[in-house]
Order: C-alpha cells, then sequence, then structure tokens
C-alpha cells in the first residue's frame, strides 16, 4: 500500500486503499489526484475542506474532490476509515478526469446528475443506512485481509453501492427524507417554552446535531437558536391576547429567564411593547 508525495499532491499506486486510521496527529493540509472518503466510526474530529470547517462524528462522511485542499488538524483520538479510489478504477473513461464528478456523467450514476448538490461534500448516516454503509466497510476489509477468489468483484461492487449512498445523499435537502419533518416542527412549537437544546432535537430525528444543524438553516433560513426565539415570542403574543396574565408572568410561561432580553426580542419581532400589543389587540376586540 503506497502514498507517494509528487508534484505537490498526493498520489495513489493501487487502484485504492481502503485503511482504518486512529486519529492522533491529525493530517495537514494536502491535495490529491484520487477520490478521497473518510467516514467516521467513532469519536469527533474537524475537517477543512477548502477552506470550510466541518465538525464530524459518528456517521459523518466526508467527500473529498479531486485537488481539493483537505486537512484534519489535531484533536485527539478517533476512529475513521479512509477510501481512496482511483478515477479510472470506476472507469476507464474518468483517466486523467479533474474532478470527481465526473462521475456523475457515467451511465451507472447518471440518476444523479441532475439531483446531486456537488456543495454537500460533508453528509450523515443513521439507523439503518448505517448499519449498511459500515457493514460494506467492513466486508471490503475483510475481502482485503483474507483475499479469495472474487475478492476483486466483492470490493469494486462494494465501492458502487458506497458512491451510489453517498450521492443519494448529496440531494437529501431536495428529497423527502429530510429530517424537518412537519411532526419534528410541531414538536419544537409545541415545547418551545422548556428547554429544548440542539442536540436533544437532532437526537429525537435521528441525527449527527452539527449535521443536523447545517440542515435546519438550509430549510427555514433560521438558527435553530433564532427560530426557538421567533416560537417563543410568537406564544408570549398569544398569551398576551388571550390571557389577563401579568407580562412578567407571561415571560417565564414562554420560556424566558431574562425580563430585559424579552422586551428587545419582542419589540424587534412584533414592532411594539407588550404593553402596547395587548392594549392594541384588546381595542380591536373591543371595536
Amino acid at each position: 500500500m503506497a502514498i507517494r508525495f509528487e508534484n505537490g499532491r498526493y498520489q495513489i499506486d493501487e487502484n485504492y486503499i481502503i485503511r482504518r486510521q486512529t486519529h492522533l496527529h491529525g493530517a495537514p493540509a494536502h491535495t490529491h489526484d484520487f477520490i478521497e472518503l473518510v467516514y467516521q466510526l467513532n469519536g469527533h474530529c474537524l475537517h477543512i475542506i477548502d477552506g470550510k470547517s466541518y465538525q464530524v462524528s459518528r456517521g459523518d462522511m466526508a467527500f473529498i474532490n479531486y485537488r481539493s485542499v483537505h486537512e484534519i488538524p489535531p484533536t485527539g483520538n478517533a476512529d475513521y476509515v479512509n477510501i481512496l479510489i482511483k478515477p479510472e478504477y470506476i472507469h476507464q473513461s474518468l483517466l486523467g478526469s479533474e474532478n470527481a464528478f465526473s462521475i456523475l456523467a457515467l451511465k451507472d450514476f447518471a440518476d444523479f446528475s441532475e439531483t446531486a448538490q456537488k456543495s454537500h461534500l460533508m453528509m450523515h448516516f443513521s439507523g439503518e443506512e448505517r448499519v449498511q454503509l459500515e457493514g460494506l466497510i467492513e466486508r471490503m476489509t475483510d475481502e482485503l485481509s483474507h483475499p479469495a477468489a472474487g475478492s476483486e468483484l466483492v470490493i469494486r461492487s462494494c465501492i458502487n453501492i458506497l458512491l451510489t449512498m453517498v450521492f443519494r445523499r448529496m440531494d437529501l435537502p431536495m428529497k423527502d427524507h429530510t429530517p424537518l419533518t412537519h411532526e419534528l416542527l410541531a414538536y419544537i412549537n409545541a415545547n418551545c417554552a422548556h428547554s429544548l437544546s440542539l442536540e436533544e432535537v437532532a437526537k429525537r430525528a435521528g441525527y449527527n446535531y452539527a449535521y443536523f444543524s447545517r440542515l435546519f438553516k438550509i430549510q427555514t433560513g433560521q438558527t435553530f437558536t433564532d427560530y426557538l426565539t421567533h416560537c417563543r415570542i410568537r406564544l408570549a403574543a398569544n398569551l398576551l391576547a388571550e390571557s389577563d396574565a401579568k407580562v412578567e408572568e407571561i415571560i417565564s410561561e414562554a420560556g424566558f429567564t431574562n425580563r430585559t432580553r424579552f422586551f428587545k426580542l419582542f419589540s424587534a419581532q412584533m414592532g411594539t411593547t407588550p404593553h402596547q400589543y395587548r392594549k392594541r389587540i384588546q381595542n380591536k376586540l373591543s371595536t
């Protein structure tokens, strides 16, 4: 198994390399002329791909394009699997290609050519998908450790299935397997007055919290914290309109602990103070 550094880039002699590593010292910034998939088995670490940072944990997969600048700063122990693949191993027509997404032009992967979001270089696998993915990785490493008749065919098939799973994940925000179901948003809205955390909601959805956070922002246009705050302000407005409770009681009932912050946020979102809002609603009802 040989990885060489030539002409400013890493290169491999074999068609593919599959190796499990324990992250101790990290990987300095580098580029290469092959596809690199990095799957996180355990622990946490940071990936920097073309200047963009991604916090990763179990179930996260990084897709590194040809000649992308990739770095893993040292952050402690973390088990991950590197899968390095020469483009021509996928298909001879890819020899000399400078973009991993050329794979999408192949007949075998043409179904993803229009839907794969090429900016989604980090994806998350959970539930049954994670079991399947880790099963593929284990099967490939077993075939490498104990080669037998047909091992090469098995590994090639596993790589094709793995890439198919990756490209399916890349179109996630456009599909209905998005984590933000109506049920999940209804749960957040119904419980916004409680101490909801991003980690708790991500776990409920079955996703890594960092990945869930990114998708939440993509789909709602807001961070989880901002969404929760707006939800609490709406709740406070409803309580002001529908009850005779004192404002101080409503502040607590809506999930706020800081009176000054509540007044500031309420005025910014509703365009008036809580007292003026209640008076305006009461005047409308009396006319």
